[in-house]
């Protein structure tokens, strides 16, 4: 590393061709923001910023700018053959799909107070856990049209000092999509004992199941295809002894970001993806906060074309 700084208005002074970033969303959104006002490209950690006003104004600011978001599941050969799945019709329409995404984060288990269980600075299953969940529903199924919600603070609370607010450490949701079809999901991040991704996918022919029970959040997903008349296929997606299963997802990401700022092309997820994610999860907050369901179709229009 030839230069280290200690404040990023340092590092602003050098002629940066792109940057990225991994923050706390608070902290990620001032940064971002002043990148993309010196004309830096940035592909950013998700979520973009703490609230979708946020992300929108980063939105604004990116026009003309090439930018990214680490969605990274959907970089995943596994998640890759299921949206092969879903577009080619294998198993016939898509009808309905539960999510479960349970663990218990190194924040819960040792009972540590951080953004990541402070509902001001953007922390919570939502952000840390929905976000990814959000994306790839709408990257698989098309644009959610409505929600409901419920959600429970109840673990974090029990560690959060006084004069802060717990952020959701429990979050259920039902998001409905075009033509009836939906899909259920039950997130936390604070089951002990209880490491447990999996999606459930219903088509009209048959059933696929994507199941990673390690703690390594990519490293060890497998796959059941389930045909209504035809042979069970499993297939496994480990990827072996890694030290981090992000950093094969991520290094794809980066990769296509890096083609995008040295040849000038547009390259998704971007930030109107990042900002879209975020309004949803503003809707799931908004919705579980006051018990009804939200439409969000018009609020995600007015965040990413005004």
């Amino acid at each position: 590393i030839s230069h280290i700084c200690n404040r990023f208005e340092d590092l602003m002074k050098f002629e940066l061709d792109a940057m990225t970033t991994a923050l706390p969303p608070s902290q990620n959104e001032q940064v971002v923001q002043m990148a993309l006002e010196g004309g830096i490209p940035v592909l950013s950690e998700k979520p973009l910023a703490v609230t979708a006003s946020g992300a929108q104004n980063l939105l604004q600011k990116s026009h003309g700018l090439i930018t990214m978001v680490d969605f990274q599941f959907p970089e995943l050969p596994v998640f890759q053959r299921l949206k092969k799945i879903v577009d080619e019709h294998q198993l016939g329409v898509f009808r309905h799909a539960h999510v479960t995404w349970h663990v218990e984060s190194w924040a819960h288990r040792q009972r540590i107070w951080s953004w990541k269980t402070d509902a001001k600075l953007g922390g919570g299953v939502v952000s840390l856990l929905g976000s990814h969940v959000l994306y790839i529903a709408e990257w698989l199924f098309g644009g959610i049209r409505r929600l409901w919600a419920s959600s429970s603070n109840f673990k974090t609370q029990q560690f959060a000092p006084v004069n802060t607010i717990a952020a959701e450490d429990e979050i259920l949701f039902q998001i409905e999509f075009p033509g009836n079809k939906k899909l259920s999901a039950t997130l936390c991040n604070s089951s002990p004992g209880s490491t447990i991704h999996e999606w459930r996918v219903v088509f009209e022919n048959g059933t696929v199941v994507l199941s990673n029970p390690g703690k390594d959040y990519m490293a060890n997903f497998s796959m059941e295809i389930i045909p209504r008349d035809g042979q069970l296929e499993i297939i496994h997606y480990s990827q072996g002894a890694v030290a981090d299963g992000r950093l094969a997802p991520f290094r794809t990401l980066a990769s296509r970001f890096l083609t995008g700022v040295t040849e000038r092309i547009p390259q998704r997820p971007d930030f109107s993806d990042g900002t879209r994610v975020q309004v949803i999860m503003d809707a799931v907050r908004a919705s579980a906060r006051e018990n009804t369901i939200v439409d969000i179709g018009k609020s995600v229009e007015i965040a990413l074309h005004g």
